[in-house]
């Protein structure tokens, strides 16, 4: 596990170093620059794990996340930063974590289809013989992208003897319905692409949610996910079973309460390492 997370930092020193909070630039339409993170020795790594998190972007906590619906001259929504960091700073997409093997990039054809994107060709036929066909294109709905999965690693640092993580990659999640389906009683989940985030963190420091209480200072994205003020519940960990999400084993209220305990045991392992 330790050699996931040396994998991880040089991937991440190739791709650019991962940024932090404080701006070296002021408030103003320059670029925003940030203090590149402090990455530990592979020797000093006593302890990690692997997890991903899904977050729910219909909970309150993490509405800046997904509104508005359609960017504005200011402001953003998570999907919306990502699609525009795809089309217009040319970021890779990849069917799976890029530290994971079995990734493969994903092209932007690809990403507008899972979207929902669609292109139908409608063929006439009136008096029983094909004719040229008529392209009817029915483009994506951001409000569909409800969820989000981010995968992380949780590690304890001796050498600054702090618990500590860092986020690897995030996925947004589309959910729909099926066109019979009228009543929208079962919905659907289709995972757009993976972004690797040392990668796409810089950018996002120039991206602004919808503010909050605070006008005089407002956060990027960057921020948001520095500051971890975003709200999501375990779903996967890795561990001896090849790394099997909760839903392999549990459903429903215990899925969430084997989320919890996770969550808990993680939190309280600084604690119990110098308890000791």
């Amino acid at each position: 596990m330790k050699l996931n997370l040396f994998l991880i930092f040089a991937l991440s020193t190739n791709l650019g170093m991962a940024q932090s909070l404080s701006y070296m630039a002021d408030n103003t339409n320059k670029e925003r620059k940030l203090i590149p993170y402090q990455y530990p020795r592979c020797a000093d790594v006593a302890w990690e794990k692997v997890i991903w998190r899904l977050v729910d972007l219909n909970e309150k906590q993490n509405q800046y996340l997904y509104y508005p619906i359609e960017p504005t001259a200011n402001y953003h929504s998570l999907i919306s930063a990502l699609i525009d960091l795809v089309q217009q700073k040319g970021i890779n997409l990849y069917s799976e974590a890029p530290d994971e093997a079995q990734a493969q990039t994903v092209t932007k054809a690809d990403m507008n289809a899972r979207l929902g994107a669609n292109i139908k060709i409608i063929t006439p036929d009136a008096v029983g013989y094909e004719d040229s066909g008529i392209v009817v294109e029915t483009p994506y709905d951001l409000s569909e992208i409800k969820r989000l999965l981010i995968k992380e690693v949780w590690f304890f640092d001796r050498e600054r003897s702090v618990l500590d993580t860092r986020i690897v990659a995030l996925c947004p999640v589309r959910e729909y319905f099926r066109e019979e389906d009228t009543d929208q009683e079962q919905p659907l989940y289709k995972k757009i692409a993976w972004f690797y985030y040392p990668e796409i963190e810089p950018k996002l420091a120039n991206y602004t949610p919808m503010p909050g209480d605070n006008l005089a200072q407002p956060l990027s994205f960057a921020d948001i996910f520095r500051q971890r003020q975003f709200k999501g519940h375990i779903v996967q960990i890795s561990n001896m079973y090849d790394n099997r999400p909760i839903s392999d084993y549990l459903v429903g209220n215990e899925a969430l309460q084997e989320s919890d305990r996770i969550e808990e045991t993680i939190r309280k392992f600084e604690e119990d390492l110098w308890s000791n």
